[in-house]
């Protein structure tokens, strides 16, 4: 089983990595592993939040919001899981933006006149709200022939979103991180023991922001 993780390099024989780096990469689960060079062909040295917002959490929400919610300042957004990994760090983007985030039980109260994009990550009862009330003409729904919505579905890796907005990514959030304008919110599991408890938790609501396991310290 691998995960991607935050790893740190007791030993080497690789003229790329020295005791005590940090490395980003999809690694084995278990505290200890053995790698060969190939296998850390993909390794990233980082210094800290590479798992959350800074790494393919955070490019996986800052990429659609821009390229394709092109927020404008006083536009309202509906984010639907907001406590969720990729949708807390969308939220912080919107609200920098000048965006209003609305909760989907105020939708009706807070957004009478409708909102403007709708960032889809749970369907469910989210949807259902964002469609009853975004706006004619507004992003990222489905309700085509009534309100004329367009609907965009991504991945990350694709090349016009991931790649295209990564410096740009990296360059504004480790700004705002270090300016302590932008919160980093982990949600933190300790010990490998209680790995399946962190996934039974992913599934109850209980993590707010990114999760993860610290396998030791």
């Amino acid at each position: 089983m691998t995960s991607i993780d935050i790893g740190s390099i007791l030993s080497s024989n690789n003229s790329r990595f020295f005791p005590s780096d940090a490395i980003y990469m999809e690694l084995p689960f278990p505290q200890y592993a053995s790698l060969a060079p190939q296998e850390l062909q993909g390794a990233i040295k980082i210094d800290n939040y590479f798992t959350g917002p800074l790494g393919g959490i955070g490019l996986t929400a800052f990429s659609p919001l821009y390229k394709i919610g092109q927020p404008k300042k006083g536009d309202i957004i509906f984010v639907s899981s907001a406590a969720g990994a990729v949708d807390s760090v969308v939220g912080q983007l919107a609200k920098r933006e000048g965006l209003m985030e609305k909760p989907m039980e105020a939708l009706a109260q807070l957004a009478q006149k409708g909102f403007d994009t709708y960032y889809e990550n749970a369907g469910g009862s989210h949807l259902e709200a964002a469609l009853r009330h975004i706006r004619a003409r507004g992003g990222n729904a489905f309700e085509i022939f009534f309100k004329r919505l367009a609907l965009t579905g991504f991945i990350v890796t694709d090349e016009d979103f991931g790649p295209a907005y990564f410096q740009q990514h990296q360059e504004t959030l480790q700004k705002w991180i270090a300016e302590c304008s932008f919160k980093v919110k982990l949600h933190i599991i300790h010990g490998i023991d209680n790995a399946p408890e962190s996934f039974k938790e992913l599934y109850q609501s209980k993590n707010f922001g990114k999760a993860l396991v610290k396998i030791k310290g």
